[in-house]
Formats: structure tokens, sequence, C-alpha cells
């Protein structure tokens, strides 16, 4: 079960909550991790994509890990989705000069029909971005996200998931 920090009242399954919190309690913070820090998880992520480049980072917020994963030689191309604007926006900015082939994209995660094209990406990586769709108990938005992510990945893709869910999840 995500960890909420006893406050119950957030809906981390509502589009609108992060871009608040991106204009609000998070705006003078330049990243925030979720679930965990990228140091945390670049020696598996080098391990299993090797020097993959083209990767789809699902809700990608305000997390560092498209940055780290680009110095460190992988997912140079990454494209990072996200529905806060405020978000991409910071993010873009940040990244305009020194890391160009970074992509920021403005879409739900649900449904990037528009956005981003079938069979595209040979990965996507999720930090527990299916969690907070789930929170709540928002199975129907679990279902149209799991999909969306069948529907973007090639044939054979992989989708890497760190989550807060127990593993017999």
């Amino acid at each position: 079960r995500m960890e909420t920090n006893g406050d119950e009242k957030r809906d981390y399954g509502d589009t609108a909550y992060w871009d608040e919190s991106y204009q609000g309690e998070r705006k003078n913070r330049p990243n925030f991790e979720w679930l965990a820090e990228p140091r945390e998880l670049q020696g598996f992520l080098k391990a299993v994509l090797g020097d993959c480049q083209r990767v789809l980072h699902l809700g990608s917020g305000m997390s560092s890990l498209p940055e780290a994963m680009y110095d460190n030689g992988f997912g140079r191309e990454a494209c990072c989705i996200d529905s806060s604007p405020t978000c991409l926006e910071s993010k873009k900015a940040a990244n305009k000069a020194s890391r160009p082939e970074l992509q920021w994209v403005l879409a739900d995660c649900r449904d990037m029909g528009k956005e981003i094209q079938s069979n595209a990406w040979p990965c996507a990586i999720d930090k527990s971005t299916l969690d907070a769709i789930h929170h709540n108990d928002r199975e129907e938005d679990g279902l149209q996200y799991l999909s969306e992510v069948a529907r973007v990945l090639q044939p054979n893709g992989l989708f890497i998931v760190f989550s807060w869910a127990p593993a017999a999840a």
C-alpha cells in the first residue's frame, strides 16, 4: 500500500492534485523523488536496459531519474510523460541546454493516444505511477493505464515497475 504520510485526504489518482502540488507545496523543490532515489535504481536499470536510449518514463513528475539516466549514458532519448503542465515546464527549462534530447510531454498516462504512437517504445518505466493512479481503489483507472502501456510498447517491449505494492500484487 502506498505511503500517504497519514494524510488520507490526498487523492494521488487525481491529476489535478499533482498540478496543484507542483504549484504549491513542491513549488520550490527542483526534484522530488517518490519511492526511491535515482542512485538506488541506477545499477538495476543499467543492467536491465543496457545501452537502450529510447525510454518512456510514465508519470515522471519532478523526479531526477531521467536526468540521472541521461548523465549515466542510457535513456538519452527519454520521453517523460506527466499530467502537470507546471511540472513539465519546470523540467523542460531545467534541461533545455544540458540535456536537449530529453522530451517532456503533457499527457494523462491513462490515455496517451494523441501524444504517443502505438508500438513506439522499446521500454517504459513506472516509478510508483501505477500506485498513484490506482490510489483510492481506482481499479478501472489502473486497468486503463496498463492497457495504454501495452499499446505504446513495441512487441516484446519491457515494462519496468517500481511500486509500493507487495510482490504478490
